[in-house]
């Protein structure tokens, strides 16, 4: 791992502190966990405007939208 140097506040570090210790973990772990969900929480929302789009260009067909409301596939 590389060491990274970030600036807060100070009333910012003492919430950190406190939130880490009362989950029992380092402060540097906390934080990792944080921007790990952070980015993880981009990336579907970025996946889903993907998928919003891609409708977009192709919606579904009217046997489709049916399928989906009613929300099971037809029997082949």
């Amino acid at each position: 791992m590389r060491a990274v140097q970030i600036l807060m506040d100070e009333e910012l570090i003492a919430a950190l502190d406190r939130t880490a210790k009362r989950l029992r973990r380092d402060r540097s772990k906390l934080v990792r966990e944080a921007v790990t969900r952070l980015l993880a929480a981009e990336a579907a929302q970025e996946k889903e405007q993907r998928v919003i789009a891609a409708y977009a260009r192709q919606p579904l067909a009217r046997d489709e939208r049916d399928w989906l409301e009613a929300g099971e596939w037809p029997a082949d």
